[in-house]
């Protein structure tokens, strides 16, 4: 037991370095513009982003949509 003692004693710590990946911070933006038939158009990463987390065919998705989307002030209730 004690030579086991010993031994844990005298191992040396390797340190390994790691490149680690820290990412920018998310910036989700949209842009709105007036369609042709006089349609407003939302785009852009923000709405990509919602509409993945959206099932359209579900109410309570539906009022999370639009939750959000009167949050950031892109429908008036």
């Amino acid at each position: 037991m004690l030579y086991v003692s010993n031994m844990l004693d005298n191992i040396v710590e390797e340190k390994e370095e790691y490149d680690v990946y820290v990412p920018e911070e998310k910036r989700f933006t949209y842009s709105i513009r007036i369609d042709e038939e006089g349609t407003y158009v939302i785009e852009g990463s923000f709405v990509d982003r919602l509409l993945l987390t959206v099932n359209i065919y579900d109410s309570e998705s539906l009022k999370y949509f639009h939750k959000v989307l009167e949050k950031e002030e892109l429908l008036m209730s």
